[in-house]
């Protein structure tokens, strides 16, 4: 007898029927009379077998009749413990300096001092590195502060972590304003393979807001460096990030047509939605979800950006706070798991060195607020296609006994989105042929 699995997720949109099952993350628009009988079947899976033997087939392979769950689940938890303890692959955030050369009124980093690493501290990197003998791939994020303040220690820890003879590729935050021609003519023999840059929406909101320290605006020195990179380095990916909240919402259509007029090939534009790091939700700018998600929606349709939180991945990325081979490295050689806690010495777990200066915010950060451990979590059709939501966000959360509220837009929008996903399917297919 047929059974059907309760990972599953149907709706009727404009008179046709869909299925979307979360354990194979397929998505298929259904003949009616199928998607009765799916429906049916809720209440009693005899209802399956009047299916044909192909259509039968078809709900196998997406994983929603004779599934077996427990498995599925057990499978799912496997593979997620063994990416987070996979020894082979390091992940470095590497802060080579906390000073900035902007003065940015909202930056949660403007009252760090401006510490930059010392050769020691260099060292001690490099010794930290070798000790992870069973390392075959090193991953490497530039961030600050603003690291090209500091450019001359990335290229010298670069030069040094390239000759380590593992598998090696870097990435760089940074509010571009330094990325001038001669550093970004070093990034590919640098293995800088990707870098992101803020803005703000126009000139006039973003010269508001990231500006330097001498009040001084910004815009056109990060356009005109973003000309030059993108010919300096061509196999080098930028990103925009163009912050996005309730007063310059449209000014995000300005930015993106601007890029999408210069037609860079190794530029791409998204929006980010500036959020709270605190819980007082005092900042009345802010996107809530449904905000966010109407955004999207919006940017979709008149721009056909399709924002990758309108379908799930097929490879669930968590975040590396659970990880034990992903460390945040503040300047002066002090550990963290979070990037929102470095210049924080409270939140430092310990040094380069080898010290081990708080255990108790290691571990937090490792195992508290687990989303794999979460019942409600476990329980959600939706548990294989999320990471459960920022790890630093739900700590904080369980601590002040508050619910999670961590879930995926994908979840609290699904058949929005998918019906995008739909559209946005059938449009490459009509491009096609």
């Amino acid at each position: 007898m047929l059974n059907l699995s309760k990972y599953l997720y149907t709706f009727e949109r404009d008179g046709r029927y869909f299925l979307y099952a979360p354990l194979s993350n397929s998505f298929a628009e259904l003949d009616g009379d199928v998607y009765k009988v799916i429906i049916s079947a809720k209440e009693d899976s005899s209802n399956l077998n009047s299916l044909d033997e192909e259509t039968v087939g078809l709900l196998r392979k997406m994983k929603v009749v004779d599934v077996d769950e427990k498995l599925e689940i057990n499978r799912y938890k496997t593979n997620m413990l063994l990416r987070r303890f996979n020894n082979s692959h390091m992940s470095l955030t590497i802060n080579p300096t906390l000073a900035c050369n902007f003065a940015c009124p909202y930056c949660f980093e403007s009252s760090h001092k401006p510490i930059f690493m010392t050769d020691k501290v260099e060292d001690e990197i490099i010794a930290f590195v070798k000790k992870r003998t069973s390392l075959t791939n090193l991953n490497v994020m530039w961030f600050g502060g603003e690291p090209l303040l500091a450019f001359d220690r990335i290229v010298s820890l670069s030069k040094r972590m390239l000759g380590l003879g593992l598998g090696y590729k870097a990435g760089m935050i940074t509010n571009g304003y330094l990325l001038t021609p001669d550093k970004a003519s070093q990034f590919e023999d640098l293995k800088i393979s990707f870098v992101q840059i803020t803005i703000d929406g126009s000139e006039k909101t973003h010269d508001s807001r990231r500006y330097r320290k001498d009040g001084s605006g910004t815009y056109q020195t990060i356009l005109s460096n973003i000309d030059e990179a993108q010919k300096c380095s061509p196999n080098t990916t930028i990103s925009v990030r163009v912050n996005v909240d309730k007063t310059n919402s449209n000014e995000f259509f300005e930015v993106f047509d601007y890029f999408q007029d210069k037609n860079y090939p190794n530029v791409s534009v998204y929006p980010a939605f500036v959020s709270e790091i605190s819980e007082d939700k005092h900042n009345s700018c802010v996107y809530d979800d449904n905000a966010i998600a109407a955004f999207l929606v919006e940017v979709y349709k008149k721009r056909n950006y399709c924002s990758k939180c309108l379908y799930p991945s097929n490879t669930v990325h968590v975040c590396g706070i659970r990880n034990p081979n992903v460390v945040v490295i503040g300047p002066m050689g002090e550990l963290y798991k979070c990037w929102n806690d470095v210049g924080d010495f409270s939140r430092s777990y310990g040094n380069i060195d080898g010290r081990m200066t708080n255990e108790a915010v290691l571990y937090e950060y490792m195992v508290e607020a687990d989303y794999l451990n979460d019942p409600q979590c476990n329980d959600c059709i939706f548990f294989t296609t999320c990471d459960g939501g920022c790890p630093y966000r739900r700590i904080q959360n369980e601590k002040a006994g508050r619910a999670q509220g961590t879930c995926s837009l994908f979840k609290e929008h699904t058949e929005d989105f998918l019906m995008l996903r739909y559209d946005y399917r059938k449009r490459q297919d009509n491009h096609k042929n």
